[in-house]
């Protein structure tokens, strides 16, 4: 659908600027419409203003920042509005999706009120329990009572995505931002978020700006793509020809970044053979990690739920493993058993052919030195007070508390080259750098430890494709020039045919198959495998007909 067919745009901005308050600009001169029912994706890496672009719609901006120009929505001047109109107009013209649901729902409202909360901020609208009920039947969740009795954190995230759109349409608003809805979520959940946003589209004839780093969805949802660099809109048009046909060189490098989990099978494996890959006797001098009938669980209401049932994984030295699955599957919980951050109520495990101690307490310091995590959220895992320097340099004094602050500084130096990072950042403090310099840090701070094995939780699903393309690069450098063990959880399998030798799929607390990356994927033996394949090729089948048309 086109603007021009819409008729009169919804939503129209003219010469938007953001400017902070030593006078440089964020944004400049972004120009774009939206027509009724229309899709329009906002798309660029972190820092070119999509997510500023796309709260200016809201009348937002955050402080020290000014916002001048023209932002019109359903007849609305909203940088003209004060604070009463804006509440006024925010929620019932225009509604807003948030990238994190699980934050930025209220943890102590159950979906009940959470709904009523919203529309009883509008006077005009209805905020009984049959509205109620109708919010939540919209986005295709339960309108029983013991379901809206629930807290947030009670749902998975999937119900999670859905009863934030849910909110965002309860007082039917007539456009909708989402801010990057998908981000964090499995295949499987992914594609029936995407399903209900494109029939919330069909039956409700919203218009949607959509914020995305992630082109694929992009490709499958949007009518027309604006791309964003340096605050600025670089390139705009219909979704098909902007990305069969890029004008801008920054858009060509965002599609060529873009992951592809196929290039490992019709090009041939994008990695080198693993070091296990040798005769018997060798693998049996290589072997790093050996698990063995790992079973973890957790109690809730006098019961015992299982999370692990019988894990079994093994991981040779410099080899890279990739972990594949859905949320709910036991990915985190195994990482977190691996590390001793959670205690495994049964199993062995074997490093460096010596028992391994299910408890972290139990654990020798070279085994915590050798064992390193890099965590999904480097924002809320990096302590803000602390300088770059001051992170990196912790791990080196595990198990040597006389380290010397020359000897430190060395160490240091050496973790930031190692992940490109220029040793001047060991002076500054975390909110000061980029997602992606942020997760280089938590990778610095891992290796400054000399670990044999490094496991890295999600670290990539929330970078922008340029950057994560970046990330990936490095870490298998990282693995050949260090002979660096990698275990990669990840619910990109893109991202997984570039960096893992093998993957093995986990499927409610059980690996249902194991094998080479690129055999696995050209022919899965399990079922459940076929459906996350399946998803992806979904998923992926619009950007890769414009990557290979160009």
């Amino acid at each position: 659908m086109s603007s021009e067919k819409a008729g009169k745009p919804l939503v129209r901005v003219d010469g938007l600027a953001a400017t902070l308050a030593d006078g440089r600009e964020i944004l400049s001169d972004v120009s774009f419409e939206v027509g009724q029912g229309e899709i329009v994706a906002l798309i660029g890496e972190s820092g070119s203003g999509k997510t500023t672009t796309a709260l200016a719609l809201l009348g937002y901006a955050t402080p020290g920042v000014t916002l001048s120009g023209l932002v019109e929505v359903c007849g609305h001047q909203v940088l003209e509005l004060d604070e009463g109109e804006l509440r006024a107009v925010r929620g019932r013209a225009i509604g807003y999706v948030p990238q994190d649901p699980p934050s930025a729902l209220n943890p102590t409202m159950r979906v009940k009120k959470l709904i009523r909360s919203i529309l009883t901020a509008h006077p005009d609208r209805d905020a009984g329990p049959e509205a109620i009920s109708a919010a939540l039947r919209r986005v295709d969740l339960p309108a029983d009572d013991a379901f809206q009795r629930r807290f947030p954190h009670q749902l998975s995230g999937g119900q999670q995505q859905r009863l934030a759109i849910g909110a965002a349409l309860a007082a039917s608003p007539s456009a909708v931002v989402f801010d990057e809805p998908t981000t964090g979520l499995d295949l499987l959940t992914q594609a029936v978020v995407i399903r209900e946003i494109r029939s919330l589209r069909e039956r409700l004839n919203v218009s949607m700006v959509y914020v995305s780093h992630d082109l694929r969805v992009v490709a499958d949802l949007a009518d027309r793509v604006c791309v964003m660099y340096d605050g600025s809109i670089v390139e705009c048009g219909p979704t098909a020809q902007v990305l069969n046909n890029p004008v801008h060189p920054y858009t060509r490098s965002l599609i060529e970044a873009v992951p592809d989990h196929r290039r490992s099978i019709v090009g041939g494996a994008r990695v080198a053979e693993p070091p296990g890959a040798e005769p018997a006797a060798a693998q049996q001098d290589r072997r790093l990690l050996e698990v063995d009938s790992l079973r973890a669980s957790y109690h809730t209401g006098g019961r015992q739920v299982p999370i692990l049932d019988g894990v079994d994984l093994k991981i040779a030295i410099g080899e890279r493993v990739a972990i594949a699955g859905q949320s709910g599957s036991g990915k985190t919980t195994l990482t977190r058993c691996l590390s001793g951050l959670v205690t495994a109520d049964e199993g062995n495990m074997l490093f460096e052919n010596r028992e391994l101690k299910r408890s972290l307490r139990q654990r020798t310091q070279h085994e915590l030195r050798s064992i390193q995590v890099v965590f999904q959220n480097p924002t809320s895992s990096l302590n803000p007070r602390l300088t770059v320097g001051e992170i990196v340099g912790r791990p080196v004094q595990l198990g040597d508390s006389r380290a010397r602050r020359q000897a430190m500084k060395e160490s240091v130096d050496r973790a930031l080259e190692l992940v490109e990072l220029p040793t001047s950042v060991a002076s500054r403090r975390p909110g000061e750098l980029s997602g992606g310099q942020r997760q280089r840090v938590m990778i610095a701070s891992a290796l400054a430890a000399q670990p044999r094995l490094l496991i890295c939780d999600e670290i990539t699903s929330a970078l922008d494709v340029s950057v994560q393309a970046r990330i990936v690069a490095m870490l298998r450098r990282l693995s050949d020039e260090l002979d660096l063990a990698l275990l990669f959880v990840s619910h990109d399998l893109g991202v997984i045919g570039d960096i893992a030798h093998r993957t093995a799929v986990l499927q409610a607390g059980r690996v249902v198959e194991d094998r080479p990356t690129a055999e696995l994927f050209a022919d899965p033996h399990n079922d459940y495998t076929r459906r996350l394949l399946q998803a992806a090729d979904e998923l992926g089948g619009h950007l890769r007909h414009a990557a290979v048309n160009q």
